[in-house]
């Protein structure tokens, strides 16, 4: 079972050569009833996974100062434009991002980081792997399932949820008591009829957490949702389908800065956003619990969208397909096309500390950095040979943040040159 990156049919030939595992993270042209973990040479799965190796992630107590070219070597570089390969040793400091003291089985995928803070950091990726960096090192939490987990993301150090392939779900305490211990928490039992992928999360309080993916649909509720809101409220899990688009089978990313103010994109350039809906009694009251009302938002774009987030309210970016790149601010009738720095790769993931400290990555290895006038490509000690695609980005601040991929977690603490 051979995996064809999204868009790279060059890069065929050479990963039949080459041992590392890919992770594709495409969802265009996505069916419902499409299996998420399956053999396939195809750009349209959401997410497409090639076979993965039973053992556990081993945690080396540290890595070399000069990245290992053992890995890859050159396999398959020969095929590949010149830009999207590493030649040769590259140097910590000689480069912006370095790769963590190492936790990483280059065997693996890591999807998704998050942290409470920068002595509580989770990633999460293939086969059930987790792994948390207490400040000093990365150490191993994975899961028993051999599922891909996409997502990690919490309201607070003892609060933390992840989700990932077959409509998994896990909620726990952190490391809470020196361990961590997650429970499952799905929407509807697994029964054969609920293989949904789940691809992103966000709680913005202990009592409250929304979760989008694949549609799905809830027995007892009328209606079929791409997006779930969990209440948490009183010990206790209610899950309630939220449809902002009909007609969406997937939408990718879910983020907000309070629990009345999301954002949720997805296939197709689709993005909505949440108004508070007007008050009961039809004055200016307090809406109360009434549910927020979901807006189209024009991004100006039918490639298919990865990621959302904000600053805050007033100033989100939006990244997605061959270098899709989309700001929005508050009262605008569209989206704010932003031109990337030459590059059209997927783009995965999109953090920043300030609104001019943004950073987003994607395939081979794009890492691109906005510091509030322009998009830059920044530069990293990867592996020789065909650069890692990389999935998430999360920092505590704008000198510490990190970046995980396939087989590689990369840490930045400034920017050297």
């Amino acid at each position: 079972m051979k995996l064809q990156p999204n868009g790279a049919r060059e890069a065929a030939a050479r990963r039949e050569r080459s041992p590392r595992l890919v992770l594709a993270l495409g969802i265009a042209g996505f069916a419902a009833t499409a299996v998420v973990v399956a053999c396939a040479e195809s750009d349209d799965l959401p997410h497409a996974l090639v076979p993965e190796p039973e053992e556990p992630i081993a945690v080396p107590e540290a890595a070399p100062p000069v990245v290992d070219a053992s890995v890859d070597g050159d396999a398959g570089c020969e095929s590949l434009d010149p830009s999207l390969c590493t030649p040769s040793e590259t140097r910590c400091d000689e480069v912006d991002w370095c790769p963590a003291k190492d936790p990483v089985d280059s065997r693996r995928a890591f999807t998704s980081v998050w942290g409470a803070s920068q002595d509580d950091v989770w990633a999460v990726g293939s086969s059930g792997a987790v792994i948390h960096f207490d400040g000093t090192e990365w150490k191993d939490a994975s899961l028993d399932t051999t599922r891909t987990l996409f997502s990690v993301h919490g309201s607070g150090p003892n609060d933390v949820w992840i989700v990932g392939t077959y409509g998994t779900i896990f909620h726990g305490p952190g490391f809470d008591a020196g361990a961590p211990d997650w429970q499952p928490a799905p929407i509807v039992p697994y029964n054969g009829a609920s293989e949904k992928t789940l691809s992103s999360v966000w709680s913005p309080s202990p009592d409250e957490v929304w979760i989008t993916g694949e549609s799905l649909r809830i027995p007892g509720q009328s209606k079929a949702g791409t997006q779930y809101r969990g209440d948490l409220a009183d010990g206790g899990m209610a899950w309630t389908l939220v449809s902002p688009c009909a007609t969406c089978s997937f939408m990718s990313s879910v983020w907000g800065t309070s629990a009345r103010e999301l954002w949720a994109v997805g296939q197709g350039g689709k993005a909505f956003h949440t108004t508070e809906p007007p008050p009961a009694d039809g004055g200016d009251g307090d809406p109360g619990a009434a549910a927020p009302v979901w807006v189209a938002v024009d991004t100006r774009t039918q490639q298919d969208l990865r990621a959302v987030w904000g600053i805050g309210k007033d100033d989100v970016w939006v990244v997605g397909r061959r270098g899709t790149i989309r700001r929005y601010r508050s009262g605008a009738a569209q989206a704010e096309i932003v031109a990337p720095p030459g590059t059209t790769q997927d783009l995965h993931a999109v953090w920043g500390s300030a609104s001019d400290d943004v950073w987003a990555v994607g395939d081979y290895g794009t890492i691109l950095h906005f510091d509030g006038a322009a998009w830059h490509a920044s530069t990293a000690a990867f592996p020789i040979g065909v650069k890692p695609h990389l999935y998430g980005v999360w920092g505590s601040s704008a000198t510490d943040v990190w970046v995980v991929g396939e087989g590689i977690v990369l840490h930045f603490t400034g920017a050297k040159k």
